[in-house]
């Protein structure tokens, strides 16, 4: 029987625990150099006989333990190649069935090497100007990892179309039309997408020389990580939303843990110098993926057995099982770690040994949790979208009738919006912790103004209005005014930038310096205009209420561009004087209310959307439609001339000031 094309791109990369890997090769019989090269070899198992075992050793039976736990897995979630005559069905032969999920974990594993070892020269080695020593290592492994990456999923483009037309490898050439199938299917689009990203990065690997560079290049890895979330399980399955974003934030924790700690091991085992402070700067990238990794893997795991009833009663919710546990067990390996090999790394004491037996359990509880994601990507989830109703499939959840309590009391978390908002709540909180430990002070109001801005935030993006956002376009309205307008307001109230600045010193103005020409008016005025009238106006509406990823750039665009205009007109970024910033804001409400009488008076917006919704309980989609138009000028309106009031009494107190300054 063939396997379905949908399950080739799904990458779903398994949990790994965080475990920083100091290196002292100066520890009395756990290493040795080889020969006068300065090469250290790691005594990651020692036998009975005080035998060494190279790194290489360790990581081919970790290879081989992960193909053998992937086996195992796939014999128990069913997802294994059945013969071609299961069925009566057409196959593609033993060799492509066997290949596909071969092939995902050398790509799996060779994207997150090439993550980790960009993480490794970008991160964890802290070097000014150009890369030299360890760091240039690092850029040149990822080079030759990415071309790797590259390599597995071009050959898994192959597989997958074979797969789908049901012919051997051989077969291929003479299939009309392959070019134009590839592109048209999602598993081999997502995968030529990787292609691209991973060959930029073989390229970038052998011209960057800076730090700058490398960090450009992690950016490219993790964007290349990202396509085959909206390929797999996660996008067709019920809850594609949440499901998308669980797999997002997955994959990317996951490569930057494991990898990350690939790059303490080999290309920074030998910078004694330079190893304490990434091992230090590790261990806090771990702990914060250990999180995201648990987060996001049990919000999917949810949505996809359906409770605990599917969770311990299915092939599929076996293999959760099996992953929660060795989750488990990579959380105590690290918790050791912390507490005992990286505390005698920076004291400088000999924790050799003990850390060599943590890391050689490690490493194998890592490849089983590798093999063991690709098998439970080849299998099937218990719940599917088949017998609901179009709203269900589409929205991927129910909704009840809306009433003001539901509105308030109703959350849909999601992973990546939930997790982005505690990382800026968390940042937010150390700046704090580290100002004021410098005997410094920071006003409360400030305080204050943050973190309603961040919950602004998690009831706009994972409340109640984030659940009817996509089915009434009224609610949608207000859910733009709290984006674009409530939360920017309060969290520039919050002046983080300004916080920024005092803790980091140089290494933040110079990021400010370089995004001061995004603070000339024009470009603040243009950027504050652009998602309302793509979204209402430019046909966008649509595809950001239906797909993750352009509600995803919705949203940020929304949220960001509110936080521009706001940023400048209300907290003086760019040193505009007040005049200039009054001008703006006068020029921004008619281009509001214009905006808003477009929606009242225009068109439809996105009239097959509701129509295919069919909510028996929503009103009419041209009433919601006038309605959220007016909404959406008043309260934004309001919100600017607000503003204006604001600062025209700052210009008279600054008058009064001023006349003081030469009374007698």
């Amino acid at each position: 029987m063939a396997v379905r094309p949908d399950m080739v791109a799904n990458m779903p990369l398994a949990a790994f625990g965080p475990s920083p890997m100091p290196v002292r090769p100066e520890s009395r019989g756990e290493s040795a150099r080889e020969g006068s090269g300065g090469r250290f070899r790691l005594v990651v198992m020692p036998g009975a006989a005080g035998g060494e075992r190279p790194v290489w050793v360790v990581a081919l039976m970790a290879a081989g333990y992960a193909l053998f736990v992937m086996l195992i897995g796939l014999w128990l979630g069913g997802g294994q190649p059945l013969p071609a005559e299961a069925g009566g069905l057409p196959s593609p032969g033993a060799f492509v069935a066997w290949a596909i999920p071969v092939t995902q974990l050398a790509r799996d594993a060779c994207a997150i090497l090439t993550v980790g070892m960009l993480l490794g020269a970008a991160v964890l080695v802290r070097s000014r100007g150009a890369l030299a020593g360890p760091a240039a290592r690092c850029v040149r492994a990822a080079g030759l990892w990415a071309l790797g990456w590259a390599a597995c999923a071009a050959f898994a483009v192959l597989l997958a179309l074979a797969d789908f037309v049901t012919v051997p490898l051989t077969g291929l050439g003479s299939v009309d039309g392959l070019a134009g199938l590839a592109l048209s299917l999602a598993p081999t689009r997502a995968m030529l997408l990787t292609v691209a990203a991973a060959l930029a990065v073989a390229v970038g690997g052998h011209l960057v020389r800076r730090r700058e560079g490398a960090a450009a290049l992690l950016g490219t890895a993790v964007l290349g990580l990202l396509p085959a979330a909206y390929a797999g399980h996660a996008a067709t399955g019920d809850d594609h939303m949440v499901a998308t974003s669980g797999m997002l934030v997955h994959t990317v924790a996951v490569a930057l843990w494991i990898g990350g700690l690939a790059a303490i091991v080999f290309p920074l085992r030998g910078a004694r110098a330079e190893l304490p402070a990434a091992v230090t700067r590790f261990s806090a990238v771990a702990l914060a993926c250990f999180a995201a990794t648990g987060v996001s893997g049990l919000a999917g795991a949810w949505v996809r057995t359906g409770g605990p009833a599917e969770l311990f009663g299915s092939a599929y919710g076996v293999l959760v099982l099996g992953k929660i546990v060795l989750l488990g067990a990579l959380g105590y390996i690290g918790w050791r770690h912390r507490s005992t090999t990286v505390a005698g790394l920076r004291e400088g004491r000999t924790a050799w040994r003990p850390f060599l037996r943590l890391a050689a359990g490690e490493i194998m509880v890592m490849a089983a949790a590798a093999g063991l994601a690709v098998a439970l990507s080849r299998t099937p989830p218990p719940v599917t979208a088949q017998d609901l109703s179009v709203a269900r499939v589409l929205l991927g959840y129910d909704l009840p009738v809306l009433d003001p309590a539901r509105l308030v009391t109703l959350w849909r978390p999601d992973p990546l919006i939930l997790l982005s908002l505690a990382g800026a709540a968390l940042a937010y909180a150390a700046g704090l912790r580290r100002l004021r430990g410098a005997g410094e002070t920071w006003p409360r109001h400030r305080v204050l103004a943050w973190f309603c801005g961040v919950a602004v935030l998690a009831f706009a993006l994972a409340g109640g209005v984030a659940a009817y956002a996509p089915a009434l376009f009224s609610v949608h309205a207000v859910q733009h005014v709290m984006l674009g307008v409530v939360a920017p307001v309060l969290l520039v109230r919050g002046a983080p930038v300004t916080l920024a600045t005092r803790v980091c010193g140089e290494r933040a103005e110079a990021c400010v310096r370089r995004l001061l020409p995004l603070t000339r008016p024009p470009v603040v005025l243009v950027a504050f205009a652009v998602p309302p009238v793509a979204l209402y106006l430019g046909g966008l509406y649509e595809p950001a209420q239906s797909g993750h990823a352009v509600h995803l750039l919705a949203v940020l665009a929304t949220l960001g561009s509110g936080l521009l205009f706001f940023g400048v007109v209300l907290g003086g970024a760019g040193g505009l004087d007040l005049g200039t910033r009054r001008l703006m804001a006068r020029i921004a409400i008619p281009g509001v209310t214009l905006v808003a009488l477009a929606v009242i008076l225009g068109p439809p917006i996105a009239p097959e959307w509701f129509a295919r919704l069919r909510l028996p309980w929503a009103p009419d989609p041209a009433v919601a439609q006038d309605a959220g138009g007016a909404l959406w000028g008043l309260l934004t309106v309001t919100a600017l001339l607000g503003l204006l009031a604001l600062l025209a009494g700052r210009r008279r107190r600054g008058r009064r000031r001023a006349r003081a300054r030469f009374l007698p």
